[in-house]
């Protein structure tokens, strides 16, 4: 099974990335490919989740892949919600939250995808007040 990229919503407001249980780097930045296409649609910002809700682990290499993805995010990916994920990517997803800073203040981690849109509808709200 490889990572799958897609719209959540009609109005093209939320994409979302599935992760397989096992998956490799290559088909990471395959799907983010894709996902940066679909971004270059549209000309506002877009909610993105990383849904790893389906067991999923990180390749060899976590520590130096994921602050160089993250520092070359695509500027319409805001915010970044990760989904259901183990304790392992939760302490690299916080190294790198502590590494980048500046760059991660729309970082969010949540258990299941209810709770991410729960938390997309708060930051909706949020940004029209």
């Amino acid at each position: 099974m490889k990572i799958t990229v897609s719209w959540e919503d009609q109005e093209q407001r939320t994409l979302i990335y599935r992760f397989p249980s096992m998956w490799t780097w290559q088909e990471f930045y395959n799907a983010k490919a894709e996902a940066e296409r679909l971004l270059d649609t549209v000309d506002h910002n877009v909610t993105v989740f990383l849904d790893f809700s389906q067991g999923a682990t990180l390749p060899a290499g976590a520590v130096s892949e994921a602050p160089k993805i993250m520092k070359k995010r695509h500027p319409r990916a805001t915010p970044v919600i990760f989904i259901g994920v183990n304790p392992r990517i939760s302490i690299v997803i916080n190294m790198v939250r502590t590494v980048l800073s500046s760059r991660m203040k729309d970082i969010h981690m949540v258990k299941t995808l209810d709770d991410a849109w729960e938390l997309v509808h708060q930051l909706r709200e949020a940004d029209t007040e």
